[in-house]
């Protein structure tokens, strides 16, 4: 990884975590970055508990799920060049994974996972 790949990779971690906070998620693990192989969102499926199962996102529905709109304007203006996806992976009304698939393979040598988890109760 070249140190420009490395400083994008932490400017991405910094910025899943602001997100994260924003969620207001009960669960101890709120948020991670994920560098997979995976190319689409829907093949992540492994990176979930079974049982949850994947719905698709459109940018503008995963903006409003975040009720911070800096941090996630930060997340997602730091994901130049290439695809984005957005899902949710749920297991229930009220437990769900927000999600970001970044085809960024170019870009950084690896494509990205983003996830927060959302306990609403």
């Amino acid at each position: 990884m070249t140190q420009e790949q490395l400083d994008l990779t932490n400017q991405l971690f910094n910025a899943v975590y602001g997100v994260a906070d924003s969620l207001g998620s009960e669960a101890s693990d709120v948020a991670q970055l994920i560098l997979t192989k995976n190319k689409t969102l829907a093949s992540c499926k492994d990176y979930f508990p079974e049982g949850f199962t994947f719905e698709d996102l459109t940018e503008d529905a995963f903006k409003k799920t975040s009720r911070d709109a800096d941090s996630l304007n930060n997340l997602l203006n730091l994901m130049t060049e290439g695809e984005k996806t957005f899902g949710v992976f749920r297991v229930d009304k009220n437990s769900w994974w927000l999600c970001v698939f970044w085809n960024s393979e170019t870009k950084i040598g690896s494509n990205v996972l983003i996830r927060a988890n959302r306990v609403e109760t």
